[in-house]
């Protein structure tokens, strides 16, 4: 669910109980909920980005999605009242305004219009996630790689890390090279082989904080979808 800064979605209770609730800063690296935990309260997000990650019975961590500004975060297990499947961490400095369960379920319940928009954003999520799982039955490292990165290039929600020079897109990374690969399905090893073969093919240059994405055209090409930047 996208809304606009000030909370506007077509809701005016959504907009009142924002107003109304106090804002908090989470650092990069804070954790604003854990796998396990009841879910007590909604998260909207104003500014900056939090990433959803879950830990394996081997204790591995694997990164699922992000969100970003005008979003909620933590609000499928919220709807459905169940232990929440992830763990929440800012990715950049973030601000978000705690919602509680039972406020939240009664907006949802008195407004239809915001009930049919997180119906719908809930939908475009599993759309996602089911055509992820088609992609890595169909794809192969290199372009299930590139399919991520022209993700951070395309998608508004990383509009904060991302800015562009003279064709060049620059991107101030909120995830290290493991959990680009999680992110992609893939095992780190195959990662850093892929990305090394773009930075070989001056499609892009990294270093430990910020990727450049040299020839957008070009890495759109890689990916599964050839749809031109």
């Amino acid at each position: 669910m996208t809304v606009g800064p000030d909370g506007a979605s077509g809701s005016e209770m959504l907009t009142i109980l924002l107003s109304e609730r106090p804002r908090r800063r989470f650092e990069t690296g804070s954790r604003l909920f854990h796998e396990g935990e009841p879910p007590i309260e909604a998260f909207f997000i104003f500014d900056g980005l939090v990433k959803l990650a879950k830990t394996a019975e081997d204790g591995t961590e694997s990164l699922l999605e992000f969100r970003g500004p005008g979003e909620f975060v933590g609000e499928r297990s919220v709807v459905d009242g169940l232990p929440r499947m992830a763990t929440g961490v800012a990715a950049t400095p973030t601000s978000v305004t705690p919602i509680p369960r039972d406020q939240l379920m009664t907006c949802i319940r008195r407004d239809a219009d915001l009930a049919l928009t997180m119906l719908s954003t809930l939908a475009g999520r599993v759309r996602d996630a089911f055509e992820h799982v088609l992609d890595l039955r169909a794809g192969n490292a290199t372009s299930l790689v590139a399919t991520r990165l022209m993700q951070l290039v395309r998608d508004p929600t990383f509009d904060s890390i991302r800015t562009e020079h003279d064709g060049t897109i620059e991107i101030d990374m909120p995830m290290t090279q493991a959990e680009l690969a999680s992110w992609a399905g893939i095992s780190h090893r195959s990662a850093a082989n892929v990305l090394q073969q773009l930075r070989d093919d001056s499609i892009i240059s990294t270093s430990r904080f910020q990727l450049e994405i040299r020839d957008p055209t070009e890495l759109s090409k890689r990916c599964l979808s050839t749809t031109p930047p």
